[in-house]
């Protein structure tokens, strides 16, 4: 099932399964940025993540006590690794905007080359090994879209 908005971006109806406009796309990722900041703002108003990570090393928690810390745990990583996606996504946004402008007239190799290093540079808290490559797996479908549509865009 294929959802649709009607768009203030010129009237047109936008399809959100996947990307169709860069501007669209800037403008939802900021939106969902400031939701996930509202929601750390609230999972974090008695402690914080780093405070519940101290609390989880104490010996004298109860099973109960090491479960409900897990699940604080886990959903502050969530919450941060959101925010972390959501930044690295409007920054490959923005940085692929200036790639295509810089580099119109040296041809698609040259694009593509700086693009492909775009899309390798780590993500903030990322990982390495397994756990980048798990990550970057998750977004790879997205980031092709985005530099499918610079290419439709600049008609290269």
């Amino acid at each position: 099932m294929r959802y649709v908005f009607r768009s203030d971006f010129g009237g047109d109806k936008l399809a959100l399964t996947r990307v169709q406009d860069l501007e669209f796309e800037k403008f939802c990722l900021d939106q969902y940025m400031k939701m996930i900041f509202r929601q750390i703002k609230a999972a974090e108003a008695k402690s914080t993540l780093e405070a519940d990570l101290l609390l989880m090393k104490n010996q004298d928690l109860s099973a109960n006590q090491k479960s409900a810390l897990t699940m604080r745990i886990s959903k502050k990583s969530i919450l941060r690794y959101h925010v972390n996606l959501s930044e690295y996504l409007l920054e490959y946004i923005n940085e692929s905007t200036t790639i295509f402008q810089e580099l119109k007239g040296h041809g698609l190799s040259a694009i593509d080359k700086m693009v492909k290093e775009l899309y390798m540079k780590e993500m903030k808290k990322e990982g390495k090994g397994g756990e980048y490559y798990e990550s970057r797996l998750h977004v790879k479908a997205y980031l092709k879209a985005v530099y499918d549509i610079y290419k439709q865009k600049h008609k290269l």
